[in-house]
């Protein structure tokens, strides 16, 4: 059980897909196991491939899982940043608050999505998440969120993908966390 997410899983690669190192390179899920424990880690491709240590990282995914996903959280359960998002949905006021009140709804019930439901939400709402040396850039898909919100956007259809000549709108989460290098790793400070 991964007491750090809250979720009853033990692996379950969040991530995978959607995560991308300070170069671009897309970060793969991997494990190692030490006196039969077993560590989860994301890791730059290039580190995969064998290259030099500095070309890449190495981070351990139930910390990093569990950062992104408190801060969505936050960010769902933040009033204000919800009404920016509802208003540039729709300017019906009657829309908008049922579009509130989902999203209300929405944060109370986050921590019932369960690993599943987190992983639903992930692909289909977050394009991109890209971690940097000083902070996490999540970018999330606005009308695929609002489509969330209400609950017509359960599917796990990827979030970059978009019906042509639909206008795609993005929101950028940062999340404040410094990279420090332990061994092959790298340890997150928040």
């Amino acid at each position: 059980v991964d007491r750090t997410l809250g979720i009853g899983v033990k692996e379950p690669n969040l991530l995978s897909g959607i995560l991308f190192d300070a170069q671009g390179e897309r970060m793969t899920p991997t494990h190692a196991t030490k006196s039969n424990t077993r560590y989860r880690y994301y890791v730059s491709r290039p580190l995969l491939a064998g290259s030099k240590r500095d070309q890449g990282q190495r981070i351990p995914a139930s910390n990093l899982e569990a950062l992104i996903i408190r801060r969505i959280h936050d960010w769902l359960a933040d009033h204000t940043a919800m009404l920016a998002i509802v208003q540039g949905y729709t300017s019906d006021a009657v829309i908008q608050k049922q579009h509130m009140d989902h999203a209300n709804r929405r944060a109370a019930t986050w921590h019932e999505l369960g690993t599943d439901g987190i992983r639903k939400f992930m692909h289909s709402v977050v394009p991109r998440i890209q971690v940097y040396a000083d902070k996490i850039d999540v970018s999330l898909n606005q009308d695929r969120f609002a489509q969330w919100l209400v609950g017509t956007n359960d599917s796990v259809e990827p979030a970059a993908v978009a019906s042509s000549g639909t206008e795609r709108r993005f929101a950028t989460l940062t999340i404040p966390a410094r990279l420090r290098r332990a061994g092959n790793e790298m340890k997150m400070i928040v």
